[in-house]
């Protein structure tokens, strides 16, 4: 499966369970993660990976400054992984 596949998967899944999710884009840097989901009060940051997919060195530090500030950001190989961390079936 592709990135993209499982984009739209993840954006069809949110949109079934009522939820909103947003393309994300840092101006000016590398690196964001993919997907900003609002989903039953609750703020997911996801970002999405092909299965076997690796993260990037800048990637990686995007993640690591989100955890710096007890930010809770996840990285999802699958749809699976996406309701794993949404907390759904």
């Amino acid at each position: 499966m592709l990135e993209r596949d499982l984009e739209e998967k993840v954006k069809k899944l949110v949109k079934k369970l009522n939820g909103v999710s947003f393309k994300l884009a840092f101006p000016g840097c590398t690196g964001a993660p993919d997907r900003l989901i609002l989903l039953g009060g609750k703020v997911f940051f996801v970002e999405l990976k092909r299965p076997g997919g690796k993260l990037s060195a800048r990637q990686k530090r995007i993640i690591e400054i989100f955890k710096a500030h007890d930010i809770n950001i996840h990285v999802a190989y699958s749809l699976e992984d996406v309701k794993n961390i949404l907390g759904v079936d």
